[in-house]
C-alpha cells in the first residue's frame, strides 16, 4: 500500500500546486514535497502516466497535466 500512499501524493500536489501556481511543478519540487529521490519520482510519474491519471511531453520543462480522477 506504500506505493499507492505516494501515487497520490503525488497526485494531489500536482493538482494542488497547478491550481495554486497555475503551472505543473518540476520533478525535483515533487520530490521535495515527498522527500524522495527524482528517481524514485520519476518511477511513480510513470505509474500515474500508465494508470491514466497524468501526461507531459517528454523533454519539456513544466508540462505535466492531470487528465483523469485518482482512483
Amino acid at each position: 500500500m506504500k506505493n499507492n500512499t505516494y501515487e497520490r501524493q503525488i497526485y494531489d500536489f500536482i493538482v494542488e500546486y497547478q491550481a495554486r501556481e497555475r503551472y505543473p511543478p518540476t520533478i525535483s519540487e515533487i520530490a521535495a514535497h515527498i522527500g524522495g529521490s527524482t528517481g524514485n519520482t520519476w518511477r511513480y510519474l510513470n505509474i500515474l502516466r500508465a494508470r491514466g491519471l497524468i501526461d507531459w511531453q517528454r523533454k519539456k520543462p513544466r508540462t505535466i497535466r492531470v487528465i483523469g480522477p485518482f482512483k
